[in-house]
């Protein structure tokens, strides 16, 4: 959106910004948008100015009080398992487009052969949201699944990338998101084999449309995905981590979960929970 002038060019926006950008660009509903624009802002924003930084934050609007922005906000807003962006501890930085994981999103439609019929639907993005789950995971040696910014926060940018980022039509009314439209919103170019990222020039792609008045993506639409999502998939809604090291125990790749209760003498109970989603004490 700051490319385009919806808010300030260099990122940082107040809430009524916000509000008013994703309701014009995606069509997300204003409750929604408020939610998480006031989340923004006590989370890592500028109470003062009521503003909040996509990037690093660094100054708010009114330039009295620093900012840690979204870039600075690990564990707080932001968090491990982005669709694109790597995890803080596997890369050093948690903004840059990782190219391995969105070719990884972007070959799963590599099957189909007629562009017309491409589609990055919700089943395929959540089967894609598993596959990052479990690399996360296996790779990051401090992955940390959060009731906030794992449970909450993560299914959010998955079934974003699909609710406005999917092109709008009478005859996909629910949307169609083709290869072209998800290299644009990516700030991806090239051909196929030969995709090159710019960082700085996502843009809303030529013949888009985003989603009808009257058809906004609303707070209860995300509770209501994000809940079946996570019936189906219960390792979702785990929360807890690796401590420092990427365990590989007999039976099976695990992680350390920290449980609901600590232990007999008040310290932590770890417990250490399989991929595959059965559980045993680890200490």
């Amino acid at each position: 959106m700051a490319n385009h002038g919806y808010i300030p060019h260099n990122g940082i926006a107040t809430i009524n910004e916000y509000v008013q950008g994703t309701y014009e660009v995606f069509g997300m509903s204003k409750d929604l948008a408020l939610f998480l624009g006031v989340f923004g802002v006590l989370m890592d924003g500028d109470i003062p100015s009521l503003s909040f930084s996509i990037g690093k934050g660094e100054n708010s609007i009114l330039g009295l009080l620093p900012q840690n922005g979204l870039t600075g906000s690990h564990n707080n807003y932001e968090g491990d398992v982005s669709p694109t962006r790597g995890d803080l501890y596997e890369y050093g930085n948690n903004y840059e487009l990782q190219m391995s994981q969105f070719l990884q999103l972007y070959d799963l439609q590599s099957n189909v052969s007629d562009p017309s019929q491409v589609n990055y639907n919700m089943d395929l993005l959540t089967s894609f949201r598993l596959s990052r789950f479990q690399q996360s995971i296996e790779k990051n040696p401090y992955f940390f699944n959060g009731p906030i910014t794992g449970v909450l926060v993560q299914p959010a940018a998955y079934q974003f990338i699909f609710r406005f980022m999917a092109n709008k039509s009478e005859e996909y009314p629910e949307g169609r998101l083709s290869r072209d439209v998800l290299k644009s919103f990516f700030s991806i170019t090239g051909l196929e084999h030969n995709l090159v990222y710019t960082p700085g020039q996502e843009r809303i792609p030529d013949n888009w449309y985003k989603r009808a008045i009257g058809d906004e993506y609303a707070i209860t639409s995300l509770f209501l995905e994000t809940t079946a999502n996570a019936l189906a998939h219960p390792e979702f809604l785990s929360v807890g981590g690796n401590t420092g090291q990427c365990e590989y125990p007999v039976g099976g790749k695990q992680f350390r979960m920290l449980c609901a209760s600590g232990g007999s003498n008040g310290s932590p109970n770890w417990c250490c929970r399989t991929i595959g989603g059965r559980t045993r004490r680890a200490g």
